[in-house]
């Protein structure tokens, strides 16, 4: 069947860009390729969909669409898109043009109606269509035919939602639902209104009740529940107006053309001159892995690069970004014009399209500064298509008898470095069993042994390879290896020798992307590998183990596993060091896994007699603090209650002339408007420190008992290294970096966490490092001199802002400076300076 796939351009542009905020992706010409980038990845991944026979790339419109004109305040509530992602438009839609796929564009209309006409046309001629977004409006165009392609948040990888999913997701019972629960319920990111007071699961519940909105107006004034009554019908001509803001238009004037949305072969020269533009040297490897002539990498040694894997080198060039208003005559591309609702193939050439528009695109010669000498292109090359376990010649062994054992054992003693993966039933290493482990020495063959349930007899087993595992001459290459080892750790193996974690190494080179080894493998080696869930089945009550599974397919599962982290291992090696990253690597990252693993290993005691007492403790104060706060209010507020709160503050005590509200019309209390505030009237500085004991109890004090392991009487975090963009550690399940420390309610958390017996806690940090080393950029004379002087920064700072020796400063004045020092490095505004701070801005 022809499988025709509809990107929704700028809902993957804005996640791209978003998803790379903390680490911008810039160029040698200083501009900000994160959206272009981002975006390009999550193409090419759905072109490595080898079913995928069609496809179109739709794109809003520069001018205003039909719910713009009819409704003036629709998406009025929006900040304006960044200037990174405005440049970098025309730029995506070069690489779109190059890859011969067709843009789609219609004044007056947004690309969620140009996607919904052509799916439905589509369908009709028996396609069966995927809607590549992650706008949960879309789900109104789902049918048996349409399905949603929902990018996964955090994981990589994609949902596909049909009519099903939707109508689970919702609990609806017709997909078409989802325009009256829209209608209902508003969309506060469009500023579609919706009926105010009903929330999604009163929408769900009347359109249960009552079917649609046109059923649930007429039968308004039968309902029993008078204030849900009052809404419906104070708002009619809001619900309707609601409903066609939120409806998906199937009527915009283009036409499906088969023949140009036929998946091509891409303009590789053409493709090839972008990315050495945008200096994409990631995705020109790739094409080069794929045959594609790209000829030489080198970019000026003058520029500073920042080039695809995120380091810098060189020195700055002073380089234009390119011009939004230069021509774009000279680009063969594929567009729909919607003036003559047809697709031309070659709308483009030699005269400028309705793509175009006004959005002004960039000039291949001209703006983007092209002058690289660009190879060939291999007429005979084909689209990228992923390899599988299937078209991928491998040997996979399944290894269960003393010989094999031995004869394995013997292959990976004399080897230098070998791969190694375990399979166990579960993912909580402390509440799981090893179900086998698998070995590879060499690319595209592997070894995987089935280990049994008792533990003495999986302990016997694994005893053959106990040498080479504990060998401190051989290399291991893991992927998130630091799990393995723990898993083995508890079968009496203690992994020895140099590490080589996959996960972390690519986290080193690309921090900002997704490490999984689902993602790797077709990231880096083409290849799709098997999915845990196509074994396991997916999460859920009916889901198995691993033990569970048939052993055939275990093996091909496991050893793939083994064999794609070597070949992962090897590819991102060199990778290493051609960025400089050796050190960090090797010294730094790779022994820190052991570190951590023995940590979590160990884990922490905790004293659950102590946190009850901290816990009856803080109940009383917040009791305490509540009486004040209503003797002030003058009636039982319930101070947990926002609602209630927001009268106090806007209305009982009038403490803002202008007080924020949410679309319903609710005061917004949260802490940061709190924060702002709290030097307006004592009260408020007693909720904040209400919500603050309340945080404590329910998120530390009431929950780490719940979190003691059974077996071991300690609580045992889990340390990550490739989560933080900045290179710290993280720590979840449960999160120990959160607790507060600075007041004596967070030291009461703090002193529940105690030292086995003989042993002491120690603390140790760098001091102040972030502003040594600003002090050394700068080379600011007060900044270096009270370091060099052993110094206290703060206090410093403090002495030279209020004009006192350093001796008179106090810890008030210190706590100014500290904000003050901390405000410059993270980029803090004078404005919000100033509400940290409770002074004015001048």
């Amino acid at each position: 069947m022809n499988k025709l796939f509809l990107v929704d351009a700028y809902s993957i542009i804005y996640r791209a860009y978003y998803a790379l905020m903390r680490s911008p992706r810039i160029n040698s010409k200083h501009f900000n390729t994160s959206a272009v980038f981002g975006f390009v990845n999550i193409l090419n991944d759905v072109l490595s969909n080898d079913e995928l026979t069609h496809i179109a790339v739709a794109f809003d419109p520069a001018t205003p669409t039909f719910r713009h004109n009819d409704f003036p305040q629709y998406k009025a509530n929006r900040d304006a898109a960044p200037e990174d992602i405005h440049l970098s438009v025309p730029i995506i839609k070069q690489i779109v043009a190059a890859m011969n796929i067709p843009i789609v564009e219609a004044d007056g209309f947004e690309a969620d109606d140009v996607i919904g006409t052509l799916a439905h046309q589509a369908a009709q001629k028996g396609f069966e269509v995927y809607m590549l977004t992650p706008d949960k409006d879309y789900g109104q165009l789902v049918t048996d035919k349409i399905k949603i392609y929902k990018p996964r948040y955090g994981e990589g990888g994609y949902d596909v939602l049909g009519v099903q999913e939707v109508l689970d997701k919702w609990g609806l019972s017709s997909t078409a639902q989802v325009i009256d629960l829209l209608g209902l319920m508003g969309d506060s990111s469009d500023n579609i209104p919706g009926c105010p007071g009903v929330g999604e699961k009163t929408a769900v519940k009347l359109l249960m009740e009552y079917g649609s909105i046109d059923n649930l107006i007429n039968s308004a004034q039968d309902m029993k529940k008078s204030a849900l009554k009052d809404k419906i019908l104070n708002n009619i001509d809001n619900i309707r107006l609601s409903k066609y803001l939120a409806t998906i238009r199937l009527d915009v004037p283009v036409i499906f053309d088969e023949a140009a949305t036929a998946r091509k072969k891409p303009d590789y020269p053409k493709l090839v001159e972008i990315y050495k533009e945008m200096e994409f040297n990631f995705l020109l490897k790739k094409l080069s892995a794929e045959g594609v002539d790209i000829g030489s990498l080198d970019f000026s040694s003058k520029a500073s690069t920042v080039n695809s894997h995120g380091k810098v080198s060189g020195t700055t060039e002073n380089i234009s970004k390119p011009s939004l208003f230069d021509d774009f005559n000279d680009t063969k591309s594929t567009s729909i014009d919607a003036s003559s609702g047809s697709i031309d193939d070659n709308a483009l050439q030699g005269k400028k399209a309705i793509i175009d528009s006004d959005t002004a695109m960039v000039n291949a010669k001209n703006a983007l500064q092209y002058s690289m000498t660009v190879g060939q292109q291999n007429e005979n090359q084909p689209g990228r298509i992923l390899d599988t376990i299937n078209s991928v010649k491998h040997e996979y062994y399944k290894t269960a008898t003393v010989a094999e054992y031995e004869a394995l054992a013997a292959e990976l003693n004399a080897a230098t470095s070998f791969a190694f993966d375990t399979e166990t039933t579960g993912v909580d290493v402390h509440n799981s069993s090893l179900v086998g482990i698998s070995f590879a020495i060499n690319p595209h063959q592997a070894y995987y042994i089935p280990l049994p349930q008792e533990i003495n007899d999986a302990v016997e087993i694994l005893s053959y390879f106990k040498k080479p595992l504990e060998n401190r001459d051989i290399e291991k290459c893991g992927h998130n290896i630091k799990f393995d080892i723990m898993m083995l750790a508890k079968y009496g193996v203690q992994v020895a020798g140099p590490l080589f974690d996959s996960m972390i190494a690519h986290y080193l080179i690309q921090p900002e992307l997704y490490h999984n080894m689902d993602f790797l493998a077709e990231l880096l080696l083409g290849y799709k590998t098997i999915h845990i869930e196509e074994l396991i089945g997916e999460k859920g009550k009916n889901q198995l183990n691993m033990r569970q599974v048939n052993i055939d397919r275990v093996v091909d599962y496991a050893a793939e596993d083994a064999d794609i982290t070597l070949q992962l291992c090897n590819s991102l090696k060199p990778q290493i060091e051609d960025l400089q990253l050796h050190t960090l690597c090797y010294d730094i990252e790779m022994p820190l896994i052991y570190v951590l693993a023995k940590m979590e290993m160990t884990g922490v005691i905790v004293d659950d007699f102590s946190l009850a007492q901290s816990s009856q403790i803080l109940t009383q104060q917040m009791l305490a603090i509540e009486n004040n706060i209503r003797k002030e209010a003058g009636f039982a507020i319930n101070v947990s209650s926002p609602v209630q709160v927001g009268k106090l503050l806007f209305e009982v005590l009038a403490i803002s002339d202008k007080p924020k509200k949410t679309k319903r019309g609710q005061y917004v209390t949260d802490e940061d408007t709190l924060e702002s505030l709290r030097y307006k009237h004592p009260v408020v500085g007693e909720i904040l420190e209400y919500r603050g004991l309340k945080k404590l109890l329910s998120t530390y004090i009431d929950a780490l008992p719940k979190l003691i392991d059974e077996k071991s009487g300690r609580i045992h975090t889990s340390f990550n290294q490739t989560v933080t963009a900045t290179g710290r550690l993280s720590s979840s399940n449960p999160n120990l970096q959160n607790i507060p420390i600075r007041n004596e309610d967070g030291k009461e958390i703090r002193r529940a966490f105690v030292a086995s017996e003989g042993y002491k806690f120690l603390s140790a940090d760098y001091s102040q490092v972030e502003l040594r080393i600003m002090a050394h950029l700068s080379q600011d004379a007060n900044m270096v001199e009270a370091f060099v002087k052993d110094y206290d920064i703060h206090a410093a700072t403090a002495a030279k802002i209020f004009k006192v020796p350093i001796e008179e400063v106090t810890s008030d004045m210190r706590r100014k400076a500290k904000t003050a020092n901390f405000g410059i490095i993270y980029g803090v505004s004078a404005f919000g300076l100033s509400e940290r701070l409770g002074v004015s801005r001048t």
